[in-house]
């Protein structure tokens, strides 16, 4: 594996967005429209998330999002129902996204329905 490739767990990764064109083993690009800074991760055709250890709140994402990769199906679909609507702080909004995204990774969501609603 590329020396520059944190791997956190099966399904999830950290690499520097800036160092992609070095690593021939993410064949997936950044938006070149959003600075890399500005981008925290994407989900890989194989359903393994890449986080941008050059995002601003890497620490955080990486610390929250471990945390609810940990839960199953049915508790992070009974996490998203209890905060959905119910946002009170950025927080809260911050945890809701991630997770959706967790969601979307393991295919409880579709990713392009811009509602986010849960598939079935």
């Amino acid at each position: 594996m590329n020396k520059n490739i944190e791997v956190i767990n099966d399904k999830l990764l950290a690499v520097k967005f800036s160092m992609l064109p070095l690593i021939k083993e993410i064949q997936w690009k950044p938006d070149d429209s959003i600075p890399l800074e500005e981008q925290f991760g994407s989900i890989s055709e194989d359903g393994i998330l890449i986080l941008n250890k050059d995002y601003s709140g890497y620490k955080l994402l990486s610390e929250e999002i471990m945390q609810i990769m940990k839960n199953t199906d049915r508790k992070l679909i009974k996490i998203k129902k209890r905060i959905d609507g119910n946002i009170k702080s950025n927080m809260d909004r911050f945890k809701l996204n991630l997770v959706n995204l967790e969601l979307v990774r393991r295919n409880l969501i579709d990713k392009n329905d811009p509602e986010l609603k849960l598939r079935g």
